[in-house]
């Protein structure tokens, strides 16, 4: 019997991108990533899918990340973005799935929202 090892990122992008466009926050600093050197920090945040006003025509989603050229001050950049880099995805709701083990452990830590009003 053959077992294929699911990427559960990449399985949840996918899906967001049926759907939606994607926000992925990556930390721009991990080996692999290519960005502008402006964008090596800890919390980026990238928009891409396949029908947005601006195409993204080379679009790409493997095993390995994801790649394609989007445009930063109007320049365009040929990006690349290992699994490993990505922590969190959404879909343009809100709605995604966060990967605490991929977040940087230097990011600012936001306090968590106060319980609702009890009746």
């Amino acid at each position: 019997m053959h077992y294929r090892r699911v990427n559960p990122k990449k399985e949840v992008l996918l899906a967001v991108l049926r759907e939606s466009w994607a926000w992925l926050q990556l930390d721009g600093r991990v080996d692999g990533v290519e960005l502008p050197d402006w964008l090596r920090n800890a919390s980026v945040t990238l928009q891409i899918g396949y029908d947005m006003p601006v195409p993204i025509v080379d679009l790409v989603v493997d095993d390995e990340g994801v790649s394609c050229t989007l445009s930063f001050r109007r320049t365009p950049f040929a990006c690349r973005i290992p699994w490993k880099a990505i922590w969190a995805i959404a879909d343009v709701e809100g709605r995604g799935a966060l990967y605490p083990d991929d977040m940087p452990p230097d990011l600012p830590s936001v306090p968590a929202p106060p319980p609702p009003p009890r009746r």
